[in-house]
């Protein structure tokens, strides 16, 4: 079954429904992660939060299913409002070294969700 959705302002035709990350991901459109490891996100970090469907809505990238019609952005000032403020709460309460995977801080960096 093709669906059409318009991720990025782009209109396309999308045989399946994968997830948003995926076809993201597919389509060259960077949407960071956190839990997302080998490929098998769960979504309980957000980091991947879009926009769909025009009026600001947030959604899970990586547990979100593409459906017919659908409008995606991957990166607007909200979003990065949201991404910075949800990566300053897991801070806080776990602390850099807490029980954290050792690698989350420099994929942060290199997110550029940390300064």
């Amino acid at each position: 079954m093709v669906v059409h959705i318009t991720l990025n302002g782009r209109d396309l035709a999308v045989d399946g429904a994968p997830t948003i990350l995926e076809l993201a991901r597919a389509q060259g459109a960077h949407v960071p992660t956190l839990c997302d490891y080998d490929g098998h996100a769960n979504g309980v970090c957000r980091l991947c939060m879009v926009e769909t469907d025009g009026g600001g809505r947030a959604a899970a990238a990586c547990t979100t299913r593409v459906r017919d019609g659908m409008t995606i952005r991957t990166d607007t000032p909200h979003l990065q409002g949201l991404r910075r403020g949800l990566v300053s709460l897991l801070l806080q309460e776990q602390g850099p070294h807490n029980g954290s995977h050792p690698g989350d801080l420099e994929r942060l960096r290199r997110l550029s969700l940390l300064d």
